[in-house]
């Protein structure tokens, strides 16, 4: 047996409808005044990286004043580590 074409025929105002479907996520003039402008992401971009930097800046900062202050620590340990033994030979505790 011989297929039958079968075409559905649309009325206009069908494809109306399904032409009006297909455009209602599409972006409107007013849509796109909202969005940063190329110029305006360069300045937030330079923004960014100057935070960035004085971000960066203030860890070294940071660390620096950590490192000096472990360092003045272990003076301080070595240091009463040998008060310490020297009482202890004073008062008998060690030979």
């Amino acid at each position: 047996m011989p297929k039958k074409n079968s075409v559905k025929k649309i009325t206009i105002e069908t494809l109306a409808r399904i032409t009006a479907k297909g455009f209602e996520n599409v972006a409107t003039k007013d849509d796109l005044k909202n969005l940063a402008t190329k110029d305006e992401l360069k300045d937030t971009k330079d923004e960014m990286r100057s935070g960035f930097k004085i971000l960066a800046d203030t860890l070294d900062l940071v660390r620096s004043d950590i490192r000096d202050l472990k360092i003045s620590v272990e003076v301080d340990l070595k240091d009463l580590k040998h008060r310490v033994e020297r009482l202890e030979k004073k008062v008998g505790l060690t030979v």
